[in-house]
């Protein structure tokens, strides 16, 4: 594996961007997850340049939200979202452990999951095009960049529900150098996008992140791949209201 091969596997498992690396080790992967937050503050500039061309163009705020929720989807392959939704079904279904877990692994999509979806682009959208042209932009990339840093922080802090999956070579191979790594780098984008505000963001959201795997973790044993794009859209919607409530207060 060369240098630039572990920021390419970060790319290639969080984005659709092309990017098509059939070989390496599963420590390659794990150790991918250190540039997660780098991922995310990109996929934050792109928002960032999308939201800028909109403008450009005179689109009404509503709509160029709609658009900017539309292309993170995209962009993502909507993962975190079809995460949300099988977790929402599995939670909502008051079922025994194992069947919530097989649940989750049902390819088709239950009416709580419908739901939830819809309600994460309906929020995203509603407070994006709430929030003012002087702070819109921070908060896109602080909606990215922390989302994806509560994501290595959970698979380090929380145990694995199976015996396999996507996210379990992350989980088997991690190590504390990994997370603070990433941590260090998201505390620095976030420092450089909104300064003493954005850390109080970041610091509330992985808060947050926290309690709600900690919950999650006493009715599953652990956390799966699918709980992790649930977490992601959740810390999205965070963000979101943090930069809304954080944006009239003079720090």
């Amino acid at each position: 594996m060369t240098f630039l091969s572990s920021p390419l596997l970060a790319l290639q498992f969080l984005t659709v961007i092309p990017v098509k690396i059939k070989v390496f080790k599963d420590i390659d992967l794990a150790r991918s997850a250190v540039y997660f937050p780098v991922i995310g503050f990109l996929l934050g500039l792109i928002l960032v340049v999308v939201a800028k061309g909109l403008v450009f163009l005179n689109f009404n705020t509503l709509t160029a939200s709609v658009i900017i929720v539309a292309v993170l989807a995209v962009t993502t392959g909507s993962i975190h979202l079809d995460g949300l939704s099988d977790t929402s079904d599995a939670l909502l279904s008051r079922k025994s452990k194992d069947e919530m877990l097989d649940i989750m692994r049902d390819p088709h999509i239950g009416a709580m999951g419908a739901v939830a979806i819809i309600l994460a682009l309906m929020l995203k959208v509603v407070l994006i095009s709430s929030l003012r042209p002087s702070i819109m932009m921070p908060a896109l990339v602080l909606m990215c960049t922390i989302s994806r840093t509560s994501l290595v922080m959970a698979m380090h802090l929380f145990p694995y529900a199976r015996k396999e999956g996507k996210a379990k070579t992350y989980m088997e191979q991690k190590d504390i150098k990994t997370l603070v790594i990433a941590a260090t780098l998201a505390t620095l984008f976030v420092a450089f996008t909104w300064h003493i505000r954005g850390l109080v963001t970041l610091l509330v959201t992985i808060l947050f992140v926290y309690l709600m795997g900690k919950s999650i973790v006493r009715r599953f044993g652990g956390i799966t791949g699918d709980i992790l794009g649930a977490m992601v859209e959740t810390s999205e919607i965070i963000v979101l209201l943090g930069v809304s409530i954080l944006g009239s207060v003079k720090i």
